[in-house]
């Protein structure tokens, strides 16, 4: 009974925070924080109370635990993903809300200890990721009759593509490798952990494949590894690399390419609004302009999104000497909803 009441309000609560934040993320472009320290404090309470009835009642203080490392981790990762600027930090204190609000006896009905934070962060790429590709290739396809016959060829750098794909090679032997020398066991026992963590390292460091100095160094290194490894295990080492990884590393340069061709939205410069992020060559315009109060050039990442007072800049700037009538904004994606999917479809995975 108190179970059954404790899963339909949890279930209540993901399924209004997920509306709530569908609509924000769309019509904002991001999620308000007054909406997530509402439903933290909601889940807080239901979590204690559950979680007092969970361990003095039912005596399940290692499941709780285990809940405990769930949310210390998924939340730790979130941390790091908005460190090295993959979404924002309304993304990542969003995870953190949903970690908070996983019901407790997921792992009472698996019987093991259920990474299930980790769930969340694969199903909402994979959707994410399903979801750049369809959009990238539906602005491909509204492109192509405009292209002529030689840049139609030139948009993916074959030069460049195989460097990113020796880089990514190279980095995945060094993971692999280093791993097998600390602890086989570890590499056959939690390889979805390691692929996860392969895939967040590519999504962080093809950029930095365009730095000659670093590829040469990383291809060396892997050589290293390589041949540490079998100096220390023989022969027994095996080719370990995970082929199933490397391919779909494959796969996400391919699509960062051409999402790459993309990455920008032109819009008219007075419908520019709170949390957007500028192109560089945006800032170009503003170097001789006087107008007070215009954005300076950060990055083009989730930092450095505009406030509304630059907001409002932006807009005087228009109506000035130098001011245009476009800009190009970077496009941005509503991360909330895929969440929102990663959350339940984790909770089912470990439930069904």
């Amino acid at each position: 009974m108190i179970n059954n009441i404790y899963l339909t309000v949890l279930i209540l609560c993901l399924i209004c925070i997920s509306i709530i934040t569908f609509i924000t993320d769309f019509k904002h472009g991001k999620i308000l924080n007054k909406h997530l320290r509402f439903f933290m404090k909601i889940g807080l309470i239901i979590q204690l109370l559950y979680s007092m009835y969970f361990i003095f009642y039912e005596k399940q203080i290692y499941n709780f635990s285990g809940y405990i490392m769930n949310f210390l981790i998924g939340a730790l990762i979130s941390i790091c993903l908005y460190y090295f600027d993959i979404w924002g930090a309304g993304d990542s204190k969003y995870v953190i809300l949903m970690l908070l609000i996983a019901p407790i006896n997921i792992l009472k009905n698996n019987g093991v200890i259920a990474f299930q934070g980790l769930m969340i962060y694969i199903i909402t790429f994979t959707v994410a990721l399903i979801y750049l590709c369809g959009e990238s290739l539906y602005f491909f396809c509204k492109e192509v009759p405009t292209l002529e016959r030689e840049s139609f060829f030139e948009i993916f750098n074959i030069k460049e593509f195989f460097i990113k794909w020796l880089f990514s090679f190279s980095i995945i032997t060094i993971i692999y490798r280093t791993i097998s020398l600390v602890s086989r066991e570890f590499l056959t026992n939690n390889v979805l952990l390691i692929r996860f963590l392969i895939i967040l390292l590519m999504f962080y460091f093809l950029d930095k494949a365009k730095k000659k100095g670093l590829c040469i160094i990383t291809v060396i290194l892997a050589v290293l590894a390589t041949t540490f490894d079998y100096y220390i295990n023989g022969y027994s080492s095996g080719f370990i690399i995970d082929y199933k990884i490397l391919f779909f590393v494959l796969i996400i340069i391919i699509i960062r390419n051409l999402c790459s061709r993309y990455n920008y939205k032109k819009i008219k410069t007075t419908e520019v609004q709170e949390g957007m992020v500028l192109s560089a060559g945006t800032f170009v315009g503003f170097f001789n302009s006087r107008v007070k109060g215009l954005p300076t050039f950060k990055s083009e990442s989730i930092h450095s999104r505009i406030t509304l007072e630059e907001a409002e800049s932006v807009k005087r700037w228009a109506k000035s000497k130098y001011g245009q009538e476009y800009i190009y904004i970077v496009r941005q994606i509503p991360f909330a909803p895929f969440i929102s999917l990663g959350t339940i479809g984790s909770i089912l995975y470990f439930i069904i």
